[in-house]
């Protein structure tokens, strides 16, 4: 798959996602999303990379088997 069409296709599912937790949002709701992936080749050190192209900053944690990014562009 080009990284282009993973782009696109992770962006749009993220998007939904977020148009789905509005209503819930609204009635002061908590919404969580849950996205899982899995990159056989150095997915992390893409990501890293890319982050710090545009001057960002990211951390990665895991707890409880649960790995979690943050990152600010």
């Amino acid at each position: 798959m080009s990284e282009s069409d993973l782009c696109v296709l992770l962006s749009n599912a993220l998007e939904n996602a977020l148009h789905a937790c509005v209503p819930l949002a609204a009635e002061g709701r908590s919404c969580e999303i849950d996205v899982n992936f899995y990159e056989r080749n150095k997915g992390v050190q893409s990501i890293c990379a890319i982050v710090q192209r545009y001057g960002g900053v990211f951390s990665f944690a895991e707890k409880d088997g649960k790995f979690t990014l943050r990152l600010s562009l």
